[in-house]
């Protein structure tokens, strides 16, 4: 059996709330407290300047929450997923948002799935009022 710090993750997030939860309290023993919206999103306020330190906080707690461990699924939950993020990226375009072309699925498989209409998406730039109102109109994760 491998020894394994008391608190490295086994598990991915289960559900978004899950992941939201874990996140605030990472981000928060790192310094960065957001405020909880109505959505159960957080969000955190940063200046230009504090761009990097936040980016670098933020992937050391995805790290550490466990949100980057593979997930199993199987070839049809994976093209399930696929398909919402097209509908979503549709979604995004439709409401004036400039986006990059998708990758085919089988690029999407083979850089293995990191590809997320979101990932483009500047709530910074765009301003927390209507970055969520997209959030609420084009999902960023399915529901259940």
């Amino acid at each position: 059996m491998v020894d394994r710090p008391a608190d490295t993750p086994t598990a991915a997030p289960d559900s978004q709330h899950d992941l939201q939860e874990r996140m605030a309290a990472c981000m928060g023993q790192e310094g960065w407290n957001g405020t909880k919206l109505d959505n159960g999103v957080y969000d955190y306020t940063y200046t230009e300047e504090q761009r990097s330190a936040f980016e670098a906080a933020s992937a050391g707690c995805l790290d550490r929450i466990g949100a980057n461990l593979p997930i199993d699924r199987t070839q049809a939950e994976w093209q399930d997923l696929y398909d919402f993020y097209l509908d979503t990226r549709d979604c995004l375009i439709a409401n004036g948002v400039d986006l990059p072309s998708a990758p085919s699925f089988s690029v999407w498989q083979e850089s293995d799935h990191t590809w997320t209409p979101y990932e483009t998406v500047r709530p910074d730039e765009l301003g927390t009022e209507r970055f969520l109102s997209l959030t609420q109109s084009c999902p960023q994760t399915p529901s259940g």
